[in-house]
């Protein structure tokens, strides 16, 4: 899986608003992991529910549907508005990988 950041220029609170409202997300991180295969695959999602509870299932929702039209198997946020994608497959063991590195979150599984 190859990840590309994407940030604005300059982090202002403009900027970051202006991003909230192109891609629909809030303040808070988030992620969505599309695992395995383009034709079976599972998703799961994580988001910070302690500090950000209202916006998480709306940075889910909204970085699911990046996901899926731009057809990468990682989205993620920041708790400002950075963005990383991630392009290519999750293989199971990358799957591991990733769960072991991010062991303080809990995973839901959307499909």
């Amino acid at each position: 899986m190859k990840i590309t950041v994407n940030r604005p220029e300059q982090n202002t609170a403009e900027a970051q608003q202006r991003r909230f409202q192109e891609y629909g997300i809030s303040w808070g991180a988030a992620a969505v992991y599309k695992v395995g295969g383009n034709k079976h695959y599972k998703i799961y999602a994580t988001a910070d529910r302690t500090h950000c509870p209202k916006e998480s299932p709306t940075n889910i929702t909204a970085l699911l549907k990046i996901m899926l039209n731009e057809n990468l198997c990682y989205i993620g946020k920041a708790y400002d508005s950075d963005m990383y994608r991630g392009h290519g497959n999750i293989t199971q063991k990358e799957w591991e990988n990733i769960q072991q590195h991010e062991s303080y979150k809990t995973f839901e599984v959307l499909n």
